[in-house]
């Protein structure tokens, strides 16, 4: 599956960007998207049949938000959803192994900048410029899911 290498591709990049418009074609994405509700910045595109949700902002809300129109959303974040938790998906973000446990995750992405206490099962990474969060199995056994980040600051 490409879909998650696209989303990655077009992090931070504006819902008015031909690629992003494409992309959101090719996944049947309802188009134009949902605006926010009044008083919120953020608004999620859940596509049916995929494995994949997406989260846009309001440009505006980003910093160095001035580049973006008013009202105009900004690719920030995916998830990965997969049907259960360690199920093997194609085509993850960084050659993620869903059926990762715990140990091995951080064996292959080294020490997480941040990771959960207490009875979540978190751990997050910054790569390049983008933030990467997996969320364990109470057992540490599996990935139940994964988002990941366009880094703005």
């Amino acid at each position: 599956m490409a879909i998650y290498k696209g989303a990655l591709a077009l992090l931070g990049k504006s819902e008015t960007d031909a690629a992003v418009v494409d992309y959101l074609k090719s996944l049947g994405a309802t188009l134009p998207l949902k605006r926010p509700p009044r008083g919120e910045k953020e608004t999620n595109v859940e596509v049916p049949g995929q494995q994949i949700e997406l989260l846009f902002t309001l440009g505006s809300e980003l910093p160095n938000g001035t580049r973006f129109a008013e009202g105009e959303l900004v690719l920030r974040t995916f998830f990965v959803l997969p049907e259960e938790a360690g199920r093997p998906i194609d085509g993850t973000p960084f050659d993620l192994d869903m059926t990762m446990t715990r140990e091995q995750a951080r064996a292959k992405f080294g020490e997480p900048e941040w990771s959960s206490g207490g009875s979540l099962k978190n751990d997050r990474w910054v790569l390049g410029d983008k933030r990467m969060l997996l969320s364990f199995t109470s057992d540490e056994r599996r990935i139940r899911q994964v988002s990941v980040s366009q880094l703005f600051e």
